[in-house]
């Protein structure tokens, strides 16, 4: 049986109190769509006060447990490197556990006990904003405690990274406030916000072989589009070694969901897969720029 949280040689902070004490008893033993029901009928913690993650262990043991079969929720794609949720993925589930294990955390000692970092990992590249801000705020509360794997773990501090990079910024005349406001208006900046714009490093094989002895790389020019009802979509760059630049204008007006906008260009210009996830990131921010529910969300 799998145990992510062992307590044998832990030392609790203090005894249970008997109103956690029958919320754990509960959480261990009910059916998913109980569990479902009652971490739903918790928005606040109202146990009293702070725990112990020691005595929360055989709950969030489950929690992960449920982590650990979603594997036959997600689809095989082969040209994405990136979760693909099918539609029977337990979302609303998924969401509750995240933001009630937030709660557990943030109400707890003991937070290094917590030991369900992979599957932390794997939630950033969901291409679903509830899940990844409940990801998120799960995240930093580890992060604030110390003693945390999530200090020194390199994937996740590399995808926080992508996740917090801007489209623009000031410099770019893009400042988020003005945004975000009641005063939001289609101005130019705008059309500038629905821009994607994306370029990265592709290594021809061949030349790869070629740069070892000192030769120089390549670079190619051309203009390309997604598809023939597409030809606003411009390129430069090709499958050689080199930059390739990806400019869709307005991609906000564009039917095609981010993660299917994303096998478009991956299909397109053989984009490797170290790209994939900061692309489906810039995607996303262009597509939601124009609409201030969405950008302000």
């Amino acid at each position: 049986k799998r145990m992510r949280i062992k307590t044998e040689n832990a030392k609790p902070v203090g005894e249970v109190n008997p109103q956690q004490q029958e919320l754990i008893n509960y959480l261990t033993t009910c059916t998913e769509d109980e569990l479902l029901e009652k971490l739903t009928s918790i928005p606040a913690w109202t146990f009293g006060e702070d725990g112990d993650v020691y005595y929360w262990a055989k709950v969030l043991n489950r929690f992960d447990l449920i982590f650990n079969n979603l594997g036959q929720f997600f689809e095989e794609d082969k040209q994405l490197d990136l979760p693909f949720l099918k539609k029977e993925f337990p979302r609303d589930l998924v969401l509750n556990i995240l933001q009630f294990t937030k709660l557990i955390l943030e109400n707890s000692y003991n937070h290094s006990m917590y030991n369900s970092i992979e599957h932390l990992r794997r939630f950033l590249r969901i291409d679903d904003m509830d899940l990844v801000l409940a990801d998120l705020a799960l995240l930093a509360v580890l992060v604030k405690k110390k003693r945390t794997q999530i200090n020194t773990d390199i994937i996740i501090n590399s995808r926080l990274f992508h996740l917090s990079k801007s489209w623009g910024g000031k410099q770019d005349g893009l400042g988020l406030y003005p945004y975000c406001t009641e005063n939001f208006d289609t101005s130019s900046k705008v059309a500038q916000g629905t821009t994607l714009h994306f370029e990265f490093y592709r290594v021809d094989k061949e030349e790869e072989k070629d740069s070892l002895l000192g030769e120089e790389t390549r670079k190619n020019e051309e203009d390309m589009a997604i598809d023939d009802n597409k030809n606003n979509t411009t390129s430069s760059g090709s499958e050689k070694s080199g930059t390739t630049v990806i400019h869709i204008p307005h991609i906000d007006q564009y039917d095609e969901s981010s993660l299917e906008m994303l096998r478009l260009l991956i299909k397109k210009y053989k984009i490797p897969t170290n790209y994939h996830f900061p692309l489906l990131i810039r995607i996303r921010l262009s597509k939601a720029f124009s609409s201030l529910p969405t950008l302000s969300h």
